[in-house]
């Protein structure tokens, strides 16, 4: 049927572009960054840029993956034709209308009162036909799309996975510079910004910046929309940001300890940690996203997304 195969050609053509681009550019950019921590860190400007691209990167990423997941969303949609079609077929099959109405012929009356003609019998059995083509045709997208979307998933995750991976290389490249200085990220975060040095501010922008914090304009004002989510297998989360603002640490004098014992401790941050939660309609929470340092909310809420139609699936 000319409607299936061309849908199932768009989303082709479409999935063929991000796996050019993703192939081409992204991960190829991708490891480029990874490339220059290879053996040595580089400078706070060079860390600056590294994470400006990165960041640049994860957009396109998101951009693609939100492609995909309306791909997965119209694969699912057409459920609901199939199963209407399937129905209608099974009408059709069992048809109660008689070809023929009459009654037993007598001398003066009866016989044939009514019949169908050949042709409305050859309609009924052409509107069949049509019905099963689409049902068929319907079956034959569903397929191809999942297929198609299931080709490209194994590249998003790579690249997603390699551009994760260059924040903790720049993490640790901080925590090595710090450490020259006898001090720790924690510590930098916390302290009050009017005692900074530049060397310290230039560091601190840089931890903020690992995944930019959104501008205060009227495009980035979220709604209760942006708040729930319907993955791509049909299920309803409500989704959250949470600003972490308590850590785990060993209890002090414990640290040689055999059984050492936990605490929690509270923390303010200048630049805090939040993090994206999914919960189910029960209120339970079903998946946590990694936390970052200052995050952009649309970031984080997109990388929630992402793993409730993968992880989840």
């Amino acid at each position: 049927m000319a409607v299936g195969s061309q849908l199932a050609a768009v989303v082709a053509s479409q999935t063929g572009k991000i796996q050019g681009e993703l192939e081409a550019r992204v991960l190829s950019e991708a490891f480029n960054l990874t490339g220059k921590f290879t053996n040595q860190c580089p400078d706070i400007p060079g860390l600056q840029d590294i994470v400006d691209t990165k960041n640049n990167l994860l957009k396109v990423v998101n951009n693609f993956n939100k492609l995909t997941n309306k791909f997965s969303s119209l694969a699912n949609s057409l459920n609901g034709a199939i199963q209407a079609a399937k129905i209608l077929i099974q009408l059709l099959k069992i048809d109660p209308t008689p070809i023929a109405i009459g009654t037993p012929p007598l001398k003066d009356f009866g016989g044939l009162i009514s019949s169908k003609t050949t042709g409305q019998q050859n309609s009924s059995a052409d509107r069949l036909r049509k019905v099963d083509k689409l049902l068929e045709a319907l079956e034959d997208d569903v397929r191809a799309i999942k297929s198609l979307v299931s080709d490209v998933d194994p590249s998003l995750n790579q690249v997603r996975e390699t551009l994760q991976s260059i924040d903790s290389n720049v993490l640790n490249c901080v925590n090595d510079i710090l450490q020259t200085n006898n001090t720790t990220i924690e510590s930098l975060l916390s302290a009050d910004t009017s005692t900074l040095n530049a060397n310290e501010t230039s560091i601190l922008n840089l931890i903020k910046n690992i995944q930019p914090s959104e501008p205060n304009t009227p495009g980035n004002v979220f709604t209760e929309e942006d708040f729930t989510y319907r993955n791509a297998q049909g299920i309803d989360y409500t989704l959250e940001i949470i600003t972490v603002t308590e850590v785990e640490r060993i209890i002090p004098g414990q640290e040689d300890a055999f059984n050492v014992q936990l605490e929690q401790v509270e923390v303010t941050y200048i630049a805090p940690k939040r993090y994206a939660q999914a919960k189910d309609r029960n209120g339970v929470v079903i998946l946590r996203g990694p936390s970052s340092f200052s995050s952009d909310t649309k970031i984080l809420l997109d990388e929630l997304k992402f793993r409730l139609d993968n992880q989840l699936a």
